[in-house]
């Protein structure tokens, strides 16, 4: 019993070892370089959830949505109410969506990526879910900031946006300095560029929300965008975000 503990606990490190060198290539810049490490380290041990994770937003960030979703499934087996693991899938859909209509020619490609949304927009809200089960809504500032994204570009909705973003300025965490970071920056050019941490915390997700709310204003008072469109101007699609209640802690925006 004593050697088959050892044994368990070695491979548990070489998986660990393998692990922070992939996170640490990611943060360097070299997501692609990480992933050989990342599959090393599954390899060494199947259940670890977090090199699942990471690996799938690698892949969804260097624009392979359906990969970043197989690898995802893997973690989500583990751990199949985890928030932010139903969140990142939200996102492959999400991003996977938003290229598929900024390239729509047909209605048939529309059609396609409103159905990639509306996934979105469904995973969004039960990451939400997650979030309050688990005691830690603060840590979903990322989840209401993609469905205020939803609400302005898909919908042409600032007034929606709006209440999400202003959403993230209400969450509070009582232990900011000691929290863990909560959902990694999005995009292949903060992957490539950034070389800090790539994990954005409370307070950078609420100093953006806050940026794109003085926007929104300053827009609005040049008469560049409605506040309240008229509902020919909006596109037929989904999600159809609604406005949550101001002091809700939880809300379902889908339909």
């Amino acid at each position: 019993m004593p050697e088959r503990s050892f044994f368990l606990v070695l491979i548990m490190t070489k998986a660990w070892v393998w692990y922070v060198k992939a996170v640490g290539l990611v943060r360097s810049g070299r997501p692609k370089d990480a992933l050989v490490y990342y599959w090393r380290a599954v390899e060494a041990d199947e259940g670890l959830v977090n090199a699942w994770a990471d690996m799938a937003l690698v892949y969804n960030e260097l624009g392979a949505p359906q990969t970043a979703r197989e690898t995802l499934a893997r973690a989500r087996e583990l751990e199949p109410d985890r928030a932010d693991l139903i969140h990142l899938e939200a996102e492959t859909y999400h991003f996977e969506g938003m290229m598929k209509l900024a390239n729509a020619n047909a209605a048939s490609a529309r059609a396609e990526a409103r159905v990639l949304l509306s996934r979105a927009a469904e995973l969004y809200g039960r990451a939400l879910d997650a979030g309050r089960r688990e005691w830690q809504l603060a840590a979903r500032a990322p989840t209401f900031f993609r469905l205020g994204e939803l609400c302005y570009y898909v919908n042409h909705d600032p007034e929606g946006a709006r209440a999400y973003w202003r959403r993230i300025l209400e969450l509070h965490s009582p232990t900011p300095n000691s929290d863990p970071p909560l959902f990694p920056l999005a995009g292949e050019r903060a992957l490539r560029e950034r070389q800090t941490a790539m994990w954005v915390e409370l307070g950078t997700w609420q100093a953006w929300a806050r940026g794109l709310l003085l926007q929104l204003d300053a827009m609005e008072r040049a008469g560049v965008v409605p506040v309240r469109p008229e509902p020919a101007a909006r596109h037929n699609t989904r999600p159809r975000c609604r406005a949550p209640p101001r002091y809700t802690p939880l809300f379902r925006f889908y339909a």
